[in-house]
């Protein structure tokens, strides 16, 4: 892990720890011991993607060390420094310090890597001050009318957590959507968001983290996923399940319920429509298209018929995978798979 350097100026006293662009682990494990910029809206609900579990099960170590280039991350490093250019040459700013990593100077746990700070001068950040910080967004091209009235709610947290880690007072986003158009957004420092986003993260850090209890359950996918990744192994074989476990059990029995009047409700639109189609596959309204029925075809390997004629080779490219079953025992059986 890089040296820890204190920096004191335009920021005020803070503790930075050097960018390591070579070592992406040591990154890793460093953002694993606090709590990032990016964690701040899943901490606080306001995350479209996860909630607060998978950052739990992260921050406590049952979780891989995700170390994986995905290709929009690839895509996304690559574009930061044009994107980082353009930005200077629109604005007339300069961009500097790119890849800091920064700790809050009294909560060592609130953690952020900064895309870069704005100065006005060419001079490297910490010896002339910064106007504030940059933040750089890749965002896809359909995704541009959630930015239409104003930066999504899940940008704006972790923009003032950033803020709230530097001590600054203004926040540039350089936003490139669809990798063909980019717009400039500004926000300044929220400080009664900030209060609550650190009372919050301190809560979260405090009474999750450190004591090593779960939050809430939020009904992500990405949540069910985690919970599978971190319990992947399995082998234990019982635990005394506390009271509350037979409200969650009758929570999901009623939600199963509901789930099947829904799907049920929903098939028999499908059917009824079905008919009124009949053989025609395109039905309209008011002179536009509505409701489609159409063919399709596809080709499929029948692979009982395989199996039988090439039992060796069905054999050899058999792949074997284990998975744990979810299931709830007593009344009317139900499986999650």
């Amino acid at each position: 892990m890089p040296a820890l350097r204190l920096h004191q100026g335009s920021l005020g006293a803070r503790l930075v720890i050097a960018p390591s662009l070579t070592d992406r682990r040591a990154w890793l494990e460093w953002r694993r011991g606090g709590i990032g910029a990016s964690d701040a809206a899943a901490i606080a609900g306001l995350d479209p993607f996860k909630g607060a579990m998978s950052i739990w099960l992260d921050k406590t170590h049952r979780l891989p060390l995700d170390d994986d280039d995905a290709e929009y991350r690839r895509w996304g490093n690559l574009l930061e420094p044009a994107i980082a250019e353009e930005f200077e040459k629109r604005t007339g700013l300069h961009v500097t310090g790119r890849g800091e990593l920064v700790e809050h100077p009294e909560h060592k746990w609130m953690r952020s890597t900064i895309d870069g700070f704005v100065c006005e001068s060419g001079e490297p950040w910490p010896s002339y001050p910064a106007l504030g910080a940059l933040e750089i967004k890749t965002v896809a091209g359909f995704k541009s009318k959630d930015w239409a009235e104003q930066v999504p709610d899940h940008f704006q947290l972790q923009v003032q957590h950033q803020l709230a880690v530097t001590g600054l007072q203004h926040a540039w986003l350089a936003v490139l959507f669809g990798g063909q158009r980019m717009e400039i957004r500004e926000l300044e420092r929220d400080e009664e968001l900030i209060d609550s986003l650190l009372e919050l993260e301190d809560a979260f850090w405090t009474k999750h983290v450190l004591a090593d209890v779960p939050p809430s359950s939020d009904g992500y996918e990405a949540t069910t996923e985690d919970l599978r990744r971190a319990f992947a192994g399995g082998g234990g074989e019982t635990v005394i399940l506390p009271s509350e476990a037979e409200t969650l059990i009758a929570q999901r029995a009623e939600a199963k319920d509901v789930m099947k009047a829904a799907e049920k409700s929903c098939a028999e639109a499908e059917q009824a429509l079905m008919a009124l189609l009949g053989d025609a596959e395109i039905g309209l309204r008011d002179g536009r298209p509505r409701v489609t029925w159409k063919r399709f075809e596809r080709s499929t390997i029948d692979l009982e018929t395989f199996r039988n004629q090439h039992p060796l080779l069905a054999a050899q490219l058999t792949v074997k995978s284990s998975y744990r079953r979810f299931s709830v025992v007593g009344g009317k059986e139900e499986t999650s798979t």
